[in-house]
């Protein structure tokens, strides 16, 4: 998920077990629910009539379109109209949806996914694996101007092809689509309706669970080339549009959705018959129409946490957000290991996340956040111990070494530093506020500030100028994609990566992430991911700050009902959810 983007309201071929069984770690700790699940007799299902959910949120779903919805929260009700080949599961393991069998080559390099037969999109179009295809490549395609084109990057010149311009292949044949072009050797294919033939760059552990992004889903093609960019505006026409679990039969961008039950989905249909989603103005609007019982869910507000949390309904999970600052190691002063360290070292972690979170969220050393395969509880900080209080003697040390060795032994003659934040993201201005607050008492006399710029601006200059930064140190956060540690290592710290806008190079790192990211021995692949972000952490590629929670309640009746660490609630979780009888 690129940075800036989210709702802060909670917010032999082998068979398809062998690459399975790479993840099949447990997910521990923050990712436990507080509530109680003591056994109890499954409550009575309310008619066919009932089964209604009503879930108010506090911000709207502007599109429809799974390759450009970058908010985690929407990109998981659009998961429930659109279908992907693959699906996460309540453990956050994927597991095949609409693909029945999906092979892998002995080398790793070419996946081969067998789709169900029957398949079709609401409106009887055949649904198969040319549309599979089709959004595959729509979603790396320049044109379409997605943020989300990372999640294929594994393919076979999927970067080339997702970093070029639309002018350049805007009017060509040129994309990943075997049965279009050949120029990029072929990377998706399409061997008979049922069948869709995917090649990889590299071997790649994390490729299934990157593929059940949201974003890698099947949308219909007919409608896209009838309508173009307004296609999603056709959704509700009719009986509705879909082929997942869910079809939109209701969409008004600023006031709510409605999906309904799918007949024609092909596997086991969800029990609820309809959710409706009301979009209000803000979160606190939100919640107090689930506390007056106009709808079933309710995610409280920060300033409401307190007593939601104490309710016999409340729920929270730590998810796989993450606060940070993060500098440019080109720029000075932080082109050197020392100040780096030095500013990591400075800040006092428990006390910078209680002023700013009052309990809502855990401070961190780590990068990889609790929950995901690979945490490495044994990390240590740049100081080489687990406190999260910093280290000022410490900090200082490596400050006056800096002075004296680079700027003559005057504070005054050092560069100065500026920790930028994007605007309309309060969470990070206050972070950023609090930890100027910390370095200027850790740091007496060097110039440090904060500054705020447009938030479209700060993205353009970390994605756009990778090679010419301007950014010198910015605070913002990580919203995973999928709970695998490539999505927070491999993506961002490679010097190949284009979201390595620190300008991280560590020799060492790169080797033993290059080597973890196509690893088939799952112990020795997590190993090596642990050891990779020993050292970006001791030598600072991010400071990290925090993870965050999700937290909701639900109404007495509203039986099985969940959000993992990603924020969604899984499909298969979906198809359990039902309104008892009250």
């Amino acid at each position: 998920m690129r940075w800036g983007y989210r709702a802060r309201s909670f917010s032999l071929l082998c068979s398809i077990s062998v690459l399975l069984g790479l993840l099949a770690l447990t997910l521990a700790g923050c990712n436990q629910q507080r509530a109680s699940t003591a056994s109890t007799p499954a409550p009575t299902p309310a008619s066919d009539a009932q089964q209604v959910l009503h879930i108010a949120l506090g911000h709207s779903i502007g599109t429809l379109d799974p390759a450009v919805q970058l908010d985690p929260e929407s990109s998981g009700m659009l998961a429930l109209v659109w279908p992907t080949l693959v699906a996460l599961d309540a453990q956050q393991q994927p597991r095949p949806w609409a693909a029945q069998r999906i092979d892998i080559s002995p080398d790793g390099l070419t996946y081969t996914f067998h789709l169900y037969k029957g398949l079709t999109w609401s409106d009887g179009t055949p649904l198969g694996a040319q549309d599979f295809a089709y959004s595959l490549n729509r979603l790396l395609d320049p044109c379409t101007d997605s943020h989300l084109g990372y999640d294929l990057y594994s393919l076979k010149d999927a970067v080339a092809f997702n970093t070029e311009t639309c002018e350049s292949v805007s009017g060509s044949s040129e994309t990943l689509s075997g049965s279009i072009n050949t120029l990029l050797n072929n990377a998706i294919t399409v061997t008979d309706p049922q069948t869709l033939v995917v090649k990889l760059q590299q071997p790649s552990a994390y490729f299934l669970t990157a593929l059940s992004a949201p974003a890698c889903a099947a949308v219909p093609q007919q409608l896209i080339a009838h309508y173009g960019s307004q296609w999603t505006s056709h959704l509700a026409t009719g009986v509705g549009f879909g082929a997942n679990l869910f079809l939109v039969t209701a969409w008004d961008s600023k006031h709510g959705l409605t999906l309904q039950r799918n007949p024609h989905f092909w596997g086991k249909k969800p029990l609820l018959r309809e959710l409706d989603l009301t979009f209000e103005k803000s979160d606190a609007v939100a919640y107090s129409n689930f506390l007056s019982g106009q709808s079933d869910i309710g995610y409280a507000p920060l300033a409401q946490y307190g007593q939601a949390s104490a309710k016999k309904d409340f729920h929270a999970v730590g998810n796989l957000t993450e606060d940070y600052f993060a500098m440019n190691w080109r720029i000075a002063p932080f082109n050197d290991e020392r100040m780096r360290q030095a500013f990591a070292l400075a800040l006092d972690k428990e006390t910078l996340i209680e002023q700013v979170f009052h309990g809502t969220a855990q401070p961190t050393n780590h990068i990889v956040p609790q929950g995901v395969p690979g945490y490495n509880a044994a990390l240590t900080g740049p100081d080489g111990t687990q406190t999260l209080k910093g280290n000022v003697v410490k900090a200082q040390q490596l400050e006056q070494s800096y002075i004296h060795d680079v700027c003559s032994g005057q504070v005054s003659q050092c560069p100065a530093v500026t920790l930028t934040v994007a605007s309309g993201y309060p969470t990070q201005a206050s972070l950023a506020q609090a930890a100027v607050t910390m370095w200027k008492a850790a740091f007496p006399g060097y110039p440090v500030s904060s500054a705020t710029i447009d938030d479209g601006t700060f993205l353009d200059d970390l994605l756009g100028n990778v090679t010419a930064p301007t950014l010198q140190f910015w605070a913002t956060f990580w919203v995973g994609d999928y709970p695998d540690p490539q999505d927070w290592l491999s993506l961002q710290f490679l010097p190949t990566s284009a979201y390595n806008s620190s300008s991280v190079n560590l020799s060492d790192a790169n080797a033993l992430m290059i080597r973890a990211d196509g690893e088939p021995d799952v112990a020795q692949r997590m190993l090596d991911y642990q050891r990779a972000e020993q050292m970006l952490v001791t030598q600072v590629a991010w400071i990290p700050l925090d993870q965050e929670e999700v937290w909701w309640e639900s109404a007495p009746y509203v039986t099985n009902y969940a959000l993992t660490t990603t924020e969604q609630t899984p499909l298969s979780v979906w198809q359990q959810v039902y309104i008892a009888r009250h």
